[in-house]
This record gives structure tokens, C-alpha cells and sequence, in this order.
């Protein structure tokens, strides 16, 4: 059916682009709030309908489309043709057929007036009045009678001598006598409401029939040869000079080449904002190794945006953002409004993640600083109490999101506030999940709408273990060069955790400050610390003749708060030979966090 609808299409357009003078078809109206919508057809040459070079998906004559928006049309949400959805009605708009006033002046008693809906599954949902319909400057309802019933893809009437007379009137100066207008917006005498149509296509089969899973302008919809993911019905008209008592050559007809009156796009889509240039992740939210990641480290700036203060602080992070949007050029069921949600629709979705360490997570319509300062209240947010309520064994939460019609097109950023008590979790990602719309009409198509990866918490630290420790009276003195390698001008210092060789750690919790040979505690960018076995054994409070008499070789896990670092853990012989005892330097891992080369980052998540 569908293949045989558009075959005729392109036979008819065919047809009327042989014709050098042909009437033409357009739309004169839009809904009554919209009264300045009159005339969105240029002509013939310039039809709005598919494949048609001034042809633009997207916005509909109902919302305010005029001439200059290139798509007069009435465009619907996909969402609407769900089970049932054949016997939706919507109303038509007011057409006009121009008669070319050279084909005009043929016209006679009997000849007819063809209105045709080019799409064999479309048709007249009720009866059309009389007075719905005016022929040149007659009064409606005179000059004609209407012979095609409801049910049905062409509208027929049949001239009476005055119809016939008034068309026949028109010349080049005075066309207006050769104008139809059907003014299917007023309510007819018969059915007391609109011109009505349905049928308009068969129902969608869900999210497989929707581009992408969400609305995307830059995703061209006209590829679609059984019309599978839209749907356009065009209207065309006729002069058919060929029936009645007076019936002439069918030379004589005139053509209006199809209009475009329907079409359909999706209207809801879900966005799940990031902006990182390289990978996956917007920003790299770096844990402040000096306060043991229990706050934000924001002078560590892995992306430009990641320096904005506004969303960027110690105790706050933009984890990312999300839009629930709805295509504000779509319409409704009844083809008039703006396509919107009904109480009885559930719009759900959920952030996932390990919110460790944090106060509390918010969707907040402005930005992170006013909302962990107070001074702006979360849409949706979730206290650590509810956080640790919703948390599974893997310690991952998920914040369930029941959205609601005030929510739509509103893009709400993702705020983490740090508690400032508890360590946060890094090495993991957040993730937004999918947006589910249950629609509330059984005759909708529910959606299940991707989400998407949002940031990534990681720690600005780099990591080197350094194995098999001597104790300090070994006749090889051990030593070890660690240098601050990051290009970024971060200064910092150096701790470390030891552990001697029965797995004892030194301290038991946390981690320990330590001091190189010549007295720095701090190690500034690019610069060499040395440390022998007394820093080592003083830093941790151990004895370092035999580590606390554990006797044997331990082993230093060394942390230095920058971003990469190396380190060589060296033994000089007593004969003075110099020999590289490292046994694997971890300062420049970052886990898969992106082509990190490109921002110079690609620092120790690994922290052992």
C-alpha cells in the first residue's frame, strides 16, 4: 500500500511539472490564535512538499511557520500513532485552489471540482458541509453540490451554471474568481464541526520506528522510502473538464501539483549533555588528594570548562546536565496544540554512580556554587541519607527522577556537593539512564529514550611502587629519585604508605608526609626529590636496621600531589656501581579516562 502511495506520487509530480501554466494548492490559515498565518504557499515552483528544493522539515504552520520558514505545513507528533491511532481525527486547515484562469475559462455546468488527499490510507473522516466550501466571490455553499461522500480520499463537487460563471470569470487581473477555498476550519452545517481526516497511517511499532531514539535536526528524515519513521500527506486538485453534458478534452483539466499538508517528526527527546572534546567524560572532576578526596581539587583544570568557579569548587562539582525536551513545532492529536504531557503520563529516569563522601546530589536550574551555598534550591535532589537508602552492595546508587510536565525543554545541571567528612570514590563513572515515557493514552507509542555517561571522579595524584627496601644497615645503600613531571606548574607534596615484607602497613590508615634528604616537603614542578632509607623509616616511625623487626626488604607506595610523577628506586654496590632495582613506576596512569595525551592529565588513579 504504502509503496504503491508513493509511486503515484512521483508519477503525479511528474504529471503537474509538465504542465506550464497549472492551479495551485496552499494553505490560507492557520488555528485561530495564529490569525497572521495567511498565505504559506508561494506557487507552484516553489511548493513546500518532499523532494521539492524549498522543502524544510520541522516546523509547523500551527506554530507560527510563515513564508520565510520554508514549511507550511501541519506537522505531528510521531508519539500519537500508536495501537488505534487509524481512527484519530485531525482537523483540517483552510485550503485554496487557484485555477489557472487560462484553464479557468473553460469551465462548464457539470464539469468537477477535485479535492484529492494523496495517500491511499487517508480520508475524509466526516461529512463536508456546504457551506465549507466558496467558490470565487459567491456566497459559501452557492454554485456547486458536493457528490463524494465521507470515507473517502477525494473530495468531489459537481458546478452548478453560477459556479461554472465565476470560474470561468477569471482572467489574469481578476483571479480571484477562479479561487476555491475550502474553509474546512469552520464547523460545518452538517457534522457542526471541522473538515476532519483520518486514516493517516498505519501504527508505529515504538522506539524502531523513531530516528536515533531522539528528535535530531541534523538527521535527515526524507530517507525513508516506506515511510516507516514519518509520514506526509499532500493535497492536490483538479479541474476536470471531462464529466457532465458539456464535457470537453481532458486537454483541457487543470492540475494542482501536491501540497504538503501533514507531516510528522518525534517530540520528545532526552539529552544528556557533554562537551569533552577528547573522550568520554565533560570533566575530570579531580578529588583533592592533601585532604585525603574528601573535597574537590579545583585548581586542577584537565578541561577549559572545568575552570569555570560558578560550577567548579572545593566543596562543589557539575557532574554534567539533562533536558527532557519537547519539539515545540509538533502538535498534538487534534492537530491545533502544541504536543505537551498529561497527568496521567510517568516520565522517569535515574542518575547512577557512587555518591560516597557526598552531601548530596541536585538537579538545579542555575548553577552548582548557589546551590551547595543555599542560595538556590534544587528542582530534584537527594540528601546522603536518601543516597545511602537507594545504594547497593557494589555501593552504587541509583536516584530515580519521576519528571513532570514543568520540567520540559528546562536543562537542569547535575550538582555534587562534597560532605567534607568522608572520602569520595574515584575510579568510577556517573551515568544518566534511559528516559521511559508511559503515556497515559493507550493509543500513544511509549518511549524508551538512551541516556547517556556524564563525568568521572579522579584522583590528582600519580602513584610509584618501589619493592624490595633493604633495611638502612645493609651495605647497599638504597635510595630512591622521584621527580614532579607535570607540565601544568603543580606544586606538591610527596606521602607514601610502607608496608614491610609480613604485609604490616605503615600507618594503618591514610598515609604519611615525607620529607626528602635535603629537607623538601614539597616538590615543585619538574624538580628531583632524593630519599634514602632514614627518610623513609623517619617518615612512617620505624626502624629501618631491620622495619620494626620484621627484618627482610619492604616496600613504598609513594603518592606525590601532582598530576604525573616518576620514580627509580636505586642500590648503590659498595663498590659504587649503580643499579635500577624499580619495579614498576605507576605515576602516569589514569585508568581509561580518554586520550589523556592531549590534555597532559593522564595522572595515578591507580592509588595502591
Amino acid at each position: 500500500m504504502l509503496k504503491k502511495t508513493l509511486l503515484g506520487a512521483a508519477i503525479a509530480s511528474v504529471m503537474f511539472a509538465n504542465f506550464a501554466n497549472a492551479g495551485v494548492v496552499k494553505i490560507i490559515v492557520g488555528q485561530s490564535s495564529n490569525p497572521s498565518v495567511t498565505e504559506n504557499s508561494p506557487g507552484d515552483v516553489d511548493q513546500y512538499a518532499p523532494s521539492q528544493a524549498n522543502y524544510v522539515p520541522g516546523v509547523s504552520v500551527e506554530t507560527g511557520a510563515n513564508y520565510s520558514s520554508r514549511a507550511a505545513n501541519i506537522t505531528i507528533a510521531q508519539e500519537i500513532f500508536g495501537n488505534l491511532s487509524e481512527s484519530t481525527q485531525f482537523d483540517l486547515p483552510d485550503l485554496d485552489y487557484a485555477i489557472d484562469p487560462a484553464k479557468a475559462a473553460k469551465a462548464a455546468q457539470g464539469h468537477t471540482i477535485k479535492l484529492t488527499l494523496d495517500r491511499t490510507v487517508a480520508q475524509f473522516a466526516n461529512q463536508i458541509s456546504p457551506n465549507q466550501i466558496q467558490i470565487g466571490t459567491l456566497a459559501p455553499g452557492a454554485g456547486f453540490a458536493i457528490t463524494s461522500g465521507v470515507g473517502v480520499n477525494t473530495l468531489s463537487l459537481t458546478l452548478d451554471a453560477a459556479g461554472a460563471a465565476e470560474i470561468a470569470a477569471a482572467t489574469a487581473t481578476a483571479p480571484e474568481h477562479g479561487v476555491v477555498h475550502f474553509l474546512f476550519r469552520t464547523n460545518g452545517s452538517v457534522s457542526s464541526a471541522p473538515a476532519k481526516v483520518d486514516h493517516l497511517r498505519a501504527p508505529l511499532q515504538g522506539d524502531a520506528t523513531f530516528v536515533g531514539q531522539s528528535f535530531n535536526p541534523q538527521v535527515s528524515l526524507l530517507n525513508d522510502p516506506l515511510n516507516e519513521r514519518r509520514f506526509q500527506v499532500t493535497v492536490s486538485a483538479q479541474l476536470d473538464t471531462t464529466t457532465g453534458a458539456n464535457a470537453l478534452s481532458s486537454a483541457n483539466n487543470d492540475s494542482a501539483a501536491p501540497f504538503m499538508v501533514f507531516t510528522s517528526l518525534p517530540a520528545v527527546y532526552w539529552d544528556v549533555m557533554n562537551t569533552n572534546q577528547w573522550g568520554s567524560y565533560q570533566v575530570l572532576n579531580s578529588l583533592d588528594l592533601a585532604n585525603q578526596d574528601k573535597t574537590f581539587d579545583p585548581n586542577v583544570t584537565a578541561q577549559a570548562g572545568a575552570s569555570d568557579p560558578a560550577n567548579y569548587g572545593s566543596n562543589y562539582q557539575r557532574l554534567g546536565s539533562v533536558r527532557m525536551g519537547v519539539n515545540t513545532d509538533v502538535l498534538n492529536e487534534d492537530g491545533r496544540n502544541v504536543f505537551g504531557f498529561n497527568g496521567s503520563d510517568k516520565l522517569e529516569s535515574y542518575i547512577a554512580g557512587n555518591f560516597s563522601g557526598l552531601s548530596s546530589i541536585g538537579l538545579v536550574n542555575g548553577s552548582c556554587s548557589d546551590y551547595a551555598s543555599g542560595a538556590l534550591a534544587a528542582v530534584y535532589s537527594w540528601s546522603s541519607a536518601e543516597i545511602a537508602k537507594s545504594s547497593g552492595v557494589d555501593g552504587v546508587s541509583k536516584l530515580a527522577i519521576a519528571l513532570k510536565n514543568e520540567d520540559v525543554n528546562q536543562t537542569y545541571n547535575i550538582c555534587a556537593v562534597a560532605s567534607g567528612t568522608a572520602a569520595m570514590m574515584a575510579q568510577q563513572n556517573f551515568n544518566v539512564g534511559p528516559l521511559t515515557v508511559d503515556f497515559g493514552n493507550v493509543r500513544y507509542v511509549d518511549r524508551v529514550i538512551n541516556g547517556a555517561q556524564i563525568d568521572h571522579f579522579w584522583k590528582s595524584s600519580c602513584v610509584a611502587s618501589l619493592f624490595n627496601l633493604p633495611p638502612a644497615n645493609n651495605q647497599d645503600a638504597f635510595f630512591i629519585r622521584l621527580t614532579n613531571t607535570s607540565d601544568d606548574g603543580r606544586n606538591g607534596k610527596v606521602r607514601g604508605v610502607l608496608y614491610d615484607q609480613n604485609g604490616k602497613r605503615y600507618p594503618a590508615t591514610g598515609s604519611a608526609y615525607i620529607t626528602d634528604s635535603v629537607g623538601k616537603s614539597v616538590l615543585k614542578a619538574h624538580e628531583t626529590g632524593v630519599y634514602s632509607i632514614k627518610e623513609v623509616a623517619t617518615a612512617f616511625g620505624v626502624n629501618g636496621n631491620d622495619w620494626n623487626g620484621a627484618g627482610g626488604r619492604a616496600r613504598l607506595v609513594m603518592e606525590g600531589e601532582f598530576p604525573t610523577c616518576e620514580a627509580l628506586g636505586l642500590i648503590r654496590a659498595p663498590d659504587g656501581s649503580l643499579n635500577n632495582m624499580t619495579g614498576t613506576t605507576q605515576g602516569n596512569f589514569n585508568g581509561d579516562s580518554g586520550p589523556s595525551t592531549v590534555t597532559n592529565h593522564k595522572a595515578g588513579n591507580n592509588r595502591n
